[in-house]
């Protein structure tokens, strides 16, 4: 192979790695602040279901993916005192180019520690 092939060959996987490495460290540049994180997850929630939110804890990993862990949520009932939506943890596996322009998207969501839902009929017969 001639030499001006291997260092295209070489040049290209190096403009890849860097690529790759470039998304990574955004990304992860965006989702470093988890009060953030959490701060905006409860706003917007509590705005898509006009209901109060709570979180106690998050946390980020990155082995298994890009993916954040929320503990303790739960989402108050608008009719009732007890909560309509209670998880020990919440996890999702979050979408990588979206962060890039400050939107979470999510890949995959996974609730665990028993999670419990709760439905009230309104008079109309409703849920």
């Amino acid at each position: 192979m001639p030499l001006y092939r291997k260092r295209i060959i070489f040049y290209s996987l190096f403009t890849l790695v860097l690529g790759v490495v470039s998304v990574c460290s955004l990304a992860y540049y965006q989702l470093r602040n988890f009060e953030e994180i959490k701060t905006f997850a409860i706003e917007k929630l509590e705005e898509l279901t006009q209901r109060e939110v709570k979180i106690g804890d998050a946390g980020m990993d990155i082995f298994r993916g890009l993916s954040v862990r929320l503990k303790d949520v739960s989402v108050k009932s608008r009719f009732a005192e007890e909560p309509e939506l209670t998880a020990r943890s919440v996890w999702v596996v979050v979408r990588l180019l979206p962060l890039l322009v400050n939107r979470l998207r999510s890949r995959k969501s996974l609730f665990r520690g028993h999670p419990s839902v709760w439905f009230g009929m309104q008079r109309g017969g409703s849920v």
